[in-house]
C-alpha cells in the first residue's frame, strides 16, 4: 500500500514526507534510550521505502525522456553508497573504545544535515525552481504532453499487465539476492570465510563501491546507445546483470578459495545494479506517470523479502560454515535466472494505454503553470481543451 500521506499525485506531498521520516528517523538515533532505538529503526525503514518510490516519481518528474536512464541509475545509488560508508565505520567502531553509540550519533548527526540540504534545494517539481531555466523545462517536459497532473492510478489494469508482472518478477530474484550480501554478507565473510572484523568492513564495502561505479557508467551508457532499439537495451542490460550475478553465486556455492570467493561476492553485489537500468527503466517507460505504484509494488515485495530472509537463512545456515552457504548461494543462483526469464520475452518500450487520460479534461503540462495546484485551480478555465 502506499503511505497515506502521499497523495495520489506523485511527488506533490513527497517533498514533506521523506523531510519528516528522515528528521525523526535520525533524531531518534541521537537518543539512547531503547524505544527510541526501536522506532528509529521504524522510522529509517519508512525513509527508506519512500526513497526507493521517489527514484520513480522524481524520475518522472525532472528527467527529459531519453535521460531516464541516466536519473535511475544514479537515484537508486542510496543503498550501496549507504553501505561503503557504513560498513567501515562499523567495523572501525565496533573495534575501538567508542562502541556502536557512536555510529549511532555520528550517522544521526549526518543524516540531519543531509536532510536539511534536501529540504533547501529540493522542489516537487522543475517548474517552481529558481535554478531551471524555460529552455532546461521545455527539454524535461518535451515528450509528456498527454499526462494528467490529476490522474487516479489505474490499479486493477497496472496489476494486469504482463509487462509489470515480469518487472516485479525480476526485481523480486534481483532483491532476494542483494538483500541476502546486504543483510548476511558479512556473517559470511567473517565466520564462513574467516575474515576479522576490520577485513570484513572494508571487504564487504568494497563491492558496493563497485556497484556504484557501475551505476555510473551504465546510466549515461543507456541513454546514449541510441543505436539499438530501446526494449532491447532494456532486455540487455536486465539480462547481464541477472545473468553474472547468477553466474557469481553459482560460483560462490562451489569455491572454497577466498580469492576467488571475494571476487565471486563482489561481482555479484555490483552487476545486481545494472538491474535498475534494465527492469525500472521499463516500469518508468511503461507506466509513466503512474511508476509510484510500481515502485511501491517493488518496496513491499522489499519488505517481504527482509522480512522472510533471516527465518530461511537461519534454516539453511544455522552453523555459517561454508558448505551450508554453498547450498543457500546454488539455490539463489537457480532462483534468479528463473525469475528474470519472463522479463526477456514480456518487456516493452511503449507507454502502456492505461497511461493515457481517461478524464473529462486533459492538461498539457507544456501550457504555463507554476504548479500542479495552478493547474487543478485552473480545470474550469476555457483553456483546457475537452476531450
Amino acid at each position: 500500500m502506499e503511505d497515506p500521506m502521499i497523495k495520489q499525485v506523485p511527488m506533490t506531498s513527497e517533498k514533506s514526507t521523506v523531510i519528516r521520516y528522515a528528521v525523526l528517523g535520525f533524531a531518534l538515533l541521537l537518543s539512547t534510550s531503547i524505544y527510541c532505538n526501536q522506532q528509529a529503526l521504524s522510522f529509517t525503514g519508512f525513509s527508506m521505502a519512500i526513497a526507493f518510490v521517489s527514484v520513480g516519481a522524481i524520475t518522472s518528474h525532472w528527467s527529459a525522456l531519453r535521460e531516464a536512464g541516466t536519473y535511475i541509475a544514479i537515484l537508486s545509488c542510496s543503498p550501496q553508497l549507504s553501505a561503503v560508508l557504513t560498513m567501515p565505520l562499523a567495523s572501525a567502531f565496533c573495534e575501538s573504545s567508542l562502541g556502536w553509540r557512536y555510529l549511532y550519533y555520528s550517522l544521526g548527526a549526518v543524516g540531519l544535515l543531509l536532510s536539511a540540504t534536501f529540504f533547501f534545494f529540493f522542489t516537487n517539481h522543475p517548474r517552481k525552481h529558481r535554478l531551471v531555466s524555460p529552455k532546461e523545462l521545455s527539454a524535461i517536459t518535451r515528450g509528456k504532453e498527454g499526462q494528467s497532473v490529476r490522474e487516479p492510478a489505474p490499479y486493477k489494469e497496472i496489476c494486469k499487465d504482463r509487462c509489470m508482472q515480469a518487472v516485479l518478477l525480476t526485481t523480486f530474484g534481483g532483491n532476494t539476492a542483494f538483500f541476502i550480501f546486504l543483510h548476511f554478507g558479512p556473517t559470511f565473510m567473517n565466520l564462513a570465510l574467516g575474515l576479522d572484523i576490520t577485513e570484513t568492513g572494508y571487504a564487504t564495502a568494497l563491492p558496493y563501491a563497485l556497484c556504484l561505479a557501475l551505476k555510473f557508467v551504465a546510466g549515461p551508457l543507456f541513454d546514449i546507445s541510441t543505436f539499438i532499439p530501446e526494449k532491447y537495451r532494456m532486455i540487455m542490460f536486465a539480462s547481464i546483470s541477472q545473468g553474472i550475478m547468477a553466474l557469481c553465486f553459482c560460483i560462490l556455492s562451489l569455491t572454497n578459495n577466498k580469492l576467488i570467493a571475494q571476487v565471486a561476492y563482489s561481482g555479484a553485489v555490483a552487476f545486481n545494479g545494472l538491474n535498475i537500468v534494465g527492469s525500472i527503466k521499463c516500469a518508468q517507460v511503461v507506466a509513466r506517470q503512474h511508476v509510484h505504484f510500481i515502485m511501491v509494488c517493488i518496496t513491499v515485495v522489499g519488505c517481504v523479502i527482509c522480512f522472510v530472509l533471516p527465518g530461511i537463512v537461519t534454516i539453511l545456515c544455522p552453523h555459517n560454515t561454508a558448505e551450508e552457504w554453498s547450498h543457500l548461494f546454488l539455490g539463489v543462483s537457480v532462483f534468479v535466472v528463473v525469475t528474470n526469464i519472463p522479463f526477456l520475452f514480456l518487456a516493452r518500450s511503449e507507454p502502456a494505454p492505461w497511461t493515457k487520460s481517461t478524464t473529462k479534461y486533459k492538461i498539457n503540462i507544456e501550457q504555463g503553470f507554476k504548479s500542479i495546484g495552478d493547474a487543478e485551480k485552473s480545470l474550469s478555465k476555457p483553456n483546457f481543451a475537452a476531450e
